[in-house]
Parts: C-alpha cells; structure tokens; sequence
C-alpha cells in the first residue's frame, strides 16, 4: 500500500503518469483499490492518501466527515442550511429570527458564490462587506447594524458546522466586526411628557384604542412582545410588593423574571384585572396594533416621528421607562433589575436619555468655584460696567496678590519680634540660638539688602 506514479503503454513505449496515485485496502475490502490523488508532490500525495482512508474509515463507522480531509464528500451548503433551519426551530427560536437569519445566509452563499463548505472563507466575505452591499427591500445602502447582524449569523451557522462536523473550523471566526457606536441610522429616543400626555388624551385615529397598552409597557419597560403574552396569572397585586412575572418562554434573554411594578401602574392593573380570570387569561383582551398603525397615529397627533434624537416607536416606550427610572433618582443596578439587562453599562449608555433642558436644569446645582473662598471673594469689586469676561481673571489676580502682601507683612512682623527675643538671649546667655539663619531664610527683605547687612554685621 502507498503511492506511486501510474504507466501505460503509448506506441509500444511504457510511459509514466506525472501525478500519483494511491493503492489502499480497508480492513472490511477484499481487494486494494486505486484512487488518483491529483498532485506530482510525493509528500501531498502521501497525506492525500492518509486522509482519504481517514475518510473511508469513518464513512463506514456512520460518524461525520471532516469537510477539510481530502476526499471527504462535498456538501451542498443550500441543503445544509436547510438542515440549519430545522436545527433552529428546534431549538424553539421565533419565527422572526429564523427567516432572518437563514434569508441571510442565503444571500451571503448566493452573492459570494459559495457552493461548498469549503468555499467558504474570509476574504470572499470581506469583499462582499466591503463593495457596499444594498437592502433588497428599497435598494439603499445596508446599514452598519445590518451589517453586524450579517456576520452574526454567518458566524452562527460556521458555527454549527463545526459542531456537526462538517467543517473543521470556522474560517470567518477572526473576522473583525463592523463598528456599529455612532453610525445608527434607527436610533430611538424618548417619549417625550408632552408627547406621551397627548397620545394618551386623545384616542388613536384606528378603530382599536390600545391606549392600555402604551400606558403598560410606558410604565413597566415590557417589551411589546413580552406584554402581548402577559397573563392575569402571571401579575401579583395583592403582595406587599406587587409585581409581574416575565416567564422564559416569552423574554428575549429566556429567563424568567420579576418586575417590580411602581404603585400607580399596580393599581392600574387592579381596574382592570377581572374578578376571577380564566386560566390563560391574557391581560390584553385585543392584539396590539404594528409599528405603521402606531406611526399613523402618531401623525395623526402631530406629534414628530423622527428627529435628530431618534424617531418613537413601541420599543422607545422601554426607553422612556429607563428614562423616567434615571430622573427620578433610581440607582443603576436597580434599574438594571427593573430592565433585566446582563450588563449595568447598557441601562444609562443605551436607554437613559437626557434632553438639553434637563441638563442645564441639573447644572445650576452646581456651586461657584470661588463659594468656599470667602476672603477672596470679598476683595473681587467688580464694577458694573465691566465686563465680567475681561476683568475676571485680573480681578482674581489682584486679590490674590494683595492677600499675599497681607501675609507677608504679618510674617515680617513675627520674624522681627523674634529676632529681638534672639537679641535678649545673646546678652544674657552668651550663646547664640542654634537657628541663627532663622532671619537669612525667612527674611522678606530683598536678597542685596542681606547680603550687606550681613557684610556690616561680619566686619
């Protein structure tokens, strides 16, 4: 068994192959076989050969075939997705995300030319990222976000592969992601106060007031989704506490969680609450309505959809929530609590938002610089023809300067009185004190003016 270059007979003369090829038997094989393995390098040809075995061997053992071992059986990637898609349903993902996000991988294998596994790679990728590639719904430009959510769910599906073992790594693993902070093109902001009070003074313009539900989820932070399939048994008014439960099935980080409910939504929700629920009683009775009968209404009150801050929809009412939260003087991890986020960073950095006016009403809490400083600021006359802008730095100056002389002369003065007491001690004792260049260092005559005292003093 091993490799070896192949000959026939041209025109009477034995002529020699210039590629190997490979004699192998399986232990399960009556006979060797020959398999040509395509390389005039002896040392290709040998591991060619290993790896083709390696194949043979775990073909008939039913085990998965590496995609990288020569000889391993090509894959169609259309018909793996397939497989993906069925992988992701029964995982119990929503039917949102996995149209998403096999519609994604197809259309990375359909404009990256992809037809096997092994086709896939990273520079293929990166070319398509990088030559712009444009929705398929309006033709604009993909944006950034849209971009990231791509390579999540290539990533993803390399992913799997791997773990089924139809790839021995995934060779987009390394590829940086698209940086998403500042370039958002869907940001969302805040209702503003006026905003949610005009919504919820006047009825919607549709036939379905759903007024209960912007009220629900503006003062519970609920995800829309998360309120549609919100159950009477799921909501606990009587405790001392009231609250509600998130059950797994329905929160998007699959977990089920409480939420704490402020006492004017608890006693909102005990109006409404039946006397006695069925089973499975939802707390909304009506489905609500989609983000376009939202923005109809909206129009409709001539309230601003979008603006330089973002634009409003049902997900903004989860940041208004955070929002109100953070105004109302609510620490962080509680409000990372109350919003379920993973991290207490992504409560104030991406739902908190603070509008112009709160800011200057928050800076006049402030205090000068120069209250602690009363002495300074007693010696600052500013007159009131001048301008505050010119003259403040001089100003500052000058009392500086004058609370300096202030103090210098007092030191003079003890200095003096401490000489005469060094004075008195010589007459008396005979000795001079140890710091007789108490005055030389301390002193605050000029330099010249010691230095001929000090010659006089010596002669």
């Amino acid at each position: 068994m091993g490799v070896f270059k192949p000959s026939r007979r041209i025109n009477g003369k034995r002529v020699q192959s210039a590629e190997y090829a490979g004699r192998f038997r399986m232990p399960w094989m009556n006979k060797p076989k020959q398999v040509a393995l395509c390389t005039t390098d002896k040392q290709i040809a040998e591991r060619r050969l290993k790896q083709f075995t390696q194949v043979q061997d775990l073909q008939h053992e039913g085990l998965p075939v590496p995609a990288g071992l020569w000889g391993a059986p090509a894959h169609d990637l259309v018909a793996l997705v397939d497989e993906y898609r069925a992988s992701l349903v029964a995982q119990k993902r929503t039917p949102i995300h996995v149209h998403d996000t096999v519609g994604r991988i197809l259309r990375l294998i359909r404009e990256c030319t992809w037809a096997k596994v092994t086709d896939i790679n990273a520079t293929s990728y990166e070319r398509w990222r990088s030559a712009g590639p444009r929705s398929l719904k309006n033709g604009h430009p993909v944006s950034p976000k849209t971009l990231k959510e791509y390579q999540t769910s290539l990533n993803a599906f390399c992913e799997w592969l791997v773990y089924m073992g139809f790839a021995e790594s995934n060779p987009i693993a390394k590829v940086p992601k698209v940086e998403t902070r500042g370039k958002e093109t869907q940001a969302r902001r805040a209702w503003s106060e006026e905003e949610f009070l005009l919504f919820m003074a006047k009825a919607p313009a549709g036939s379905l007031d759903y007024r209960s539900a912007v009220y629900i989820l503006f003062m519970t932070g609920l995800r829309r989704e998360e309120l549609q399939e919100l159950l009477w048994s799921d909501v606990h008014l009587d405790e001392e506490s009231p609250y509600l439960m998130v059950r797994s099935v329905n929160a998007k980080n699959h977990l089920t969680q409480p939420v704490g409910l402020v006492s004017e939504i608890a006693d909102y929700l005990r109006k409404m609450c039946p006397d006695s629920p069925r089973p499975g009683e939802k707390v909304l009775p009506y489905t609500i309505p989609g983000t376009r009968d939202l923005y109809r209404d909206l129009k409709a009150l001539g309230i601003e959809l979008r603006n330089a801050d973002g634009k409003l929809d049902f997900h903004a009412l989860r940041h208004s929530f955070a929002t109100m939260l953070a105004r109302s003087g609510v620490g962080a991890d509680v409000a990372r609590q109350v919003m379920r986020h993973q991290s207490v960073q992504l409560t104030p950095g991406n739902y908190t938002h603070t509008t112009q006016n709160a800011v200057a009403a928050e800076l006049k809490k402030v205090p000068g610089v120069l209250e602690g400083c009363s002495r300074v600021r007693s010696l600052l006359p500013v007159p009131e023809s001048h301008n505050h802008a010119q003259a403040g730095i001089s100003d500052i100056m000058a009392a500086v300067t004058q609370y300096v002389d202030m103090r210098m002369d007092s030191l003079q003065k003890t200095l003096s009185v401490t000489a005469c007491q060094r004075g008195k001690m010589v007459v008396g004792t005979g000795f001079e004190p140890v710091n007789g260049d108490t005055e030389r260092i301390y002193s605050p005559r000029p330099l010249a003016t010691w230095i001929s005292h000090r010659k006089v003093t010596e002669s």
